[in-house]
């Protein structure tokens, strides 16, 4: 209670997730007959975690027209999914699970425990931190008759992540049961960590000249990273590689609105985007930083009653990071998977005929839809078989960007009772950037991530009822005509959408 605005806020956080959830998908087929059936082989598969979360915000605000905020915080985060990695013929060779889910050969077979082999299991045992303090003062000011709004902060950052995982083997017999599990020993299926110590600021303004806004930014970040990687047999303590580095990099952007009139403005902006790449991947395997360049282009209008918008986006993607092999078997690294270009359409309009009307009644419309045409513009560098970038040519489309996608909803509220329903239409999918609708990867090879998802549409609806002003009933139903359908096929393999589900709550404001 002083002159000087200024108070203290302390968070604590906690969550502990268990679930039984497993990385392996379907055969399509299979898919098609029971969406959401499991395999023998994924019956061990389980992911525990705990993480925990601290911070500490301190606000003050010297003048009305400045308004600092400072912010510690500390994060950790620890999980072992323990799940099936790939299965084995008897004589212990290799089957990756997206072959085996590409066909109904032999490691299909073991896969369902219909064959003798192994399935082996992977206890991804991993051990995250992040922790830092952050600054940023917001202050108003005018020059003559321009008005500013300045932000500039600062960060301070650090984070690692460690692994330490083992295999375990289970062996079938000639029935598929189960004859015995070799364990494996902690550490020899991943022993290595990394972190990253990063610096970075930003400034922007948002000036004001009458009817126009402009408001240029520029972001800096310095990242000093470093890796060990240790042995995975014999002296697990024993270092193999390591290395240390840093690597600098810039955003700037800036963005422009003019108001046309109260209700009308047009709009437009260019903006740098940025993505690093991990410290191994960095320092081991050269991957570069990926950089963006987006445009876009737009006009809206914000009425009482009615509210559009319609913009045009462009974005150029250079050293485009891509999961070496999310799909399986290999070092799961981040590589450059070359260059590509985003660009496409958005609409979207909100309407309520009865806004303004003499009535309790309301009638809240809704609909957008997206156009997005996205193409690989450099041929892959990637020769690995396990990227689903490999074999993307020039021309193709990139994988899980659907062409079209739009949704409408509408609903009915009265007084303190509401009700509503949406609708969602999203087009089908390449799996790859090689654009094939058959199974098989770029060299023949049987692999469910290859081929499309499905085009869909969904229905959700849902309701709440106001009991007073700070209590409100809520209860809705998703996937309400129980649509399935095939929203991905990574990372092993066919897998569906959420079924229909219910929920129910109260929510409650103090």
């Amino acid at each position: 209670d002083t002159e000087m605005k200024q108070r203290f806020e302390a968070r604590f956080g906690y969550t502990y997730f268990h679930a039984n959830e497993t990385y392996l998908g379907l055969n399509e087929s299979d898919l098609r007959a029971d969406a959401f059936r499991r395999y023998a082989a994924s019956q061990f598969d389980n992911i525990r975690s705990d993480q925990f979360r601290y911070s500490l915000t301190h606000t003050i605000q010297p003048t009305d027209n400045l308004r600092i905020e400072t912010t510690a915080y500390y994060n950790s985060f620890t999980r072992d999914w323990y799940r099936l990695n790939d299965v084995r013929d008897p004589e212990g060779n290799n089957i990756g699970l997206a072959e085996a889910l590409g066909s109904r050969g032999l490691g299909y077979d073991i896969v369902r425990g219909n064959a003798a082999g192994s399935w082996n299991l992977r206890s991804n045992d991993r051990q995250y931190k992040a922790m830092g303090v952050q600054t940023r003062a917001d202050v108003s000011f005018d020059t003559g008759s321009v008005e500013h709004d300045l932000s500039l902060g600062a960060r301070l950052h650090y984070d690692e992540a460690s692994r330490f995982q083992r295999e375990d083997r289970v062996h079938l017999n000639n029935s598929g049961s189960i004859r015995g599990i070799s364990k494996g020993r902690q550490g020899e299926a991943g022993n290595r960590d990394a972190n990253v110590l990063a610096y970075s600021m930003f400034l922007e303004d948002s000036i004001k000249m009458g009817r126009l806004t402009v408001k240029p930014g520029i972001r800096w970040e310095h990242l000093e990273m470093e890796y060990t990687d240790r042995q995975e047999e014999g002296d697990l303590s024993r270092v193999k590689s390591s290395d240390s580095g840093s690597l600098d990099a810039f955003a700037p952007g800036i963005g422009l609105v003019y108001e046309l009139n109260d209700t009308w403005s047009i709009f437009g902006g260019y903006y740098r985007g940025i993505s690093t790449p991990g410290p191994r991947n960095f320092l081991q395997d050269g991957t570069e930083l990926e950089k963006s360049n987006g445009y876009e282009a737009g006009i809206r209008h914000y009425g009482k009653s009615v509210q559009t918008e319609l913009v045009g986006f462009f974005t150029d993607f250079d050293n485009l990071i891509v999961r070496d092999n999310i799909g399986g078997a290999g070092n799961s690294n981040d590589g450059n998977g070359g260059s590509a270009e985003v660009s496409g359409v958005e609409f979207a309009v909100r309407w309520d005929p009865l806004s303004g009307k003499d009535t309790d009644w309301r009638l809240p419309l809704r609909a957008s839809a997206t156009y997005t045409r996205s193409e690989v513009t450099s041929a892959s560098p990637s020769g690995d078989a396990e990227s689903i970038f490999s074999g993307g040519d020039i021309g193709n489309q990139l994988p899980y960007i659907p062409e079209f996608a739009a949704s409408a909803g509408l609903g009915l509220e009265f007084r303190r009772f509401g009700i509503y329903l949406d609708g969602t239409y999203t087009s089908d999918m390449y799996g790859t950037a090689a654009n094939t609708s058959g199974l098989r990867d770029t060299e023949g090879n049987p692999d469910a991530r290859y081929g499309k998802t499905d085009s869909a549409i969904t229905l959700d609806l849902s309701l709440h009822y106001q009991i007073t002003d700070n209590v409100r009933l809520i209860a809705g139903v998703s996937n309400l005509t129980g649509e399935e359908f095939i929203v991905s096929r990574l990372p092993f393999g066919a897998r569906a959408n959420q079924p229909r589900s219910y929920f129910g709550g109260v929510e409650i404001r103090f």
